[in-house]
């Protein structure tokens, strides 16, 4: 038996619907079909459906079903993937009005790419796609976080209950698009490095280049878990890519790749991470980058390296000072990093973690570039830019500003990809 699914969006599929009528008509599927078919407007007229479908029902078509096809909707995807079927994936098109945007193609590609499932951009391409799709062997589905998985469909779902103000707010949507393709990518590729003691999540994009870009993670808002950054912003870029996850903390958020009460068990981690990638691929230059708490730590990793470049975006400074600021609700980040008790001591450590590494490292200054984005008008410029230019000037390291004046520390996001391309590009 075939299912088709179109999902629930308020959008009409009835091009996908058609095409399963007319290839059931000429005889290229000759199985039953059972269709969801949503808020479509077409009626099909060689197999029978239900515009929607009660939990229990939808997954009892899903495991009756030997071929799922569906539209670009990655819980569904997931679940049929787990139970071993075989999927023909066709995506919603802005071009047809059958959706706000193309995000599906991106999503879509994204499981094609690793042979899990039946790639259809166009519906034409559907009969040779039914007729072959017994015959091709895909990979196996797994997981490397259940939460993720969670986490994207519920995302998905939000995405789409809120499609009208999409339009409304382009740029934070496709921040948000970027965020939802690099949920797929963590579904599928994300791997981790384990010490004797930690562990650190992390996605590696090899382009067989000289070059290598290390990405960290930024700052999220209270009661969301730590993310992937510019991993959509990077898509088209030919070096290779590591992008490494600061999800430590008792809210997931990070911990700036620090440690455990004062450990830094987990900065040597990711060091150790970064050399052993740097030296596999033997690469001719590092690049590394990210904004806010990625900001700092690009600074705080790749001082270290001779001939290195750092792109950061309004990183923080005195982290001593930044955690204890009320204002920023750190409260779980400081007591994850210092204990129970964050003494005055603990807090100058903080404070003064990366000018130590600035005046460690200042042997090298004159080779390592720093490329620097900030706004002159919001709070981390007096808190934070202004010593941290003052510090790396007295230590011989040179500084290509990129100055805006936004007043909002998050706007960042809107500003930072575009100087992250230029800069890589330089």
């Amino acid at each position: 038996m075939i299912f088709v699914t179109v999902g629930s969006q308020k959008f009409p599929f009835d091009r996908l619907l058609k095409e399963v009528d007319q290839l059931i008509e000429s005889g290229v599927i000759k199985e039953e079909v059972f269709a969801q078919t949503g808020h479509s407007t077409y009626l099909p007229q060689k197999f029978s459906y239900q515009p929607f479908l009660d939990q229990s029902l939808f997954e009892e078509k899903l495991k009756e079903c030997d071929v799922l096809i569906t539209h670009g909707g990655t819980g569904v995807i997931v679940t049929a993937l787990k139970m071993g079927k075989k999927i023909i994936a066709v995506p919603r098109l802005a071009k047809y009005q059958e959706h706000v945007d193309n995000h599906q193609i991106e999503l879509l590609a994204q499981f094609s790419g690793q042979n899990l499932i039946c790639y259809c951009e166009e519906v034409d391409e559907l009969a040779s796609l039914v007729e072959t799709i017994h015959e091709r062997t895909f990979e196996t589905f797994s997981s490397n976080t259940t939460a993720y998985l969670e986490d994207l469909t519920y995302e998905l779902s939000s995405f789409q209950e809120g499609s009208n103000k999409y339009s409304r707010f382009r740029g934070k949507a496709n921040k948000y698009v970027e965020y939802l393709i690099t949920k797929s990518q963590v579904l599928l590729k994300q791997k981790t490095f384990q010490t004797e003691n930690e562990r650190v999540h992390y996605l590696f994009k090899k382009n067989n280049s000289s070059t290598l870009i290390v990405v960290f993670s930024s700052c999220t808002r209270k009661g969301v878990a730590a993310r992937y950054n510019y991993v959509r912003t990077l898509k088209d870029v030919s070096y290779d890519q590591l992008f490494i996850l600061d999800d430590w903390g008792y809210d997931r958020r990070g911990i700036y790749y620090l440690g455990h009460e004062m450990s830094f068990s987990i900065e040597a981690a990711v060091e150790k991470l970064i050399q052993e990638v740097v030296q596999q691929g033997r690469y001719k230059k590092v690049i590394f980058a990210g904004s806010s708490k990625g900001g700092y730590a690009a600074l705080n990793f790749g001082l270290k390296f001779p001939n290195a470049k750092i792109i950061a975006g309004a990183p923080q400074y005195k982290l001593g000072d930044y955690f204890t600021d009320p204002s920023n609700k750190l409260e779980d980040t400081l007591r994850f990093i210092c204990g129970e008790q964050a003494d005055e001591e603990k807090l100058k450590i903080l404070n003064r973690h990366l000018n130590e590494k600035i005046e460690k490292y200042a042997g090298h200054a004159e080779s390592v570039t720093i490329a620097l984005h900030y706004s002159d008008k919001e709070h981390t410029y007096e808190e934070h830019i202004c010593d941290l230019l003052n510090d790396l000037n007295k230590a011989g390291y040179h500084t290509k500003q990129d100055i805006h004046h936004y007043h909002n520390h998050s706007d960042i996001s809107l500003y930072f990809p575009q100087f992250l391309l230029t800069q890589i590009k330089a």
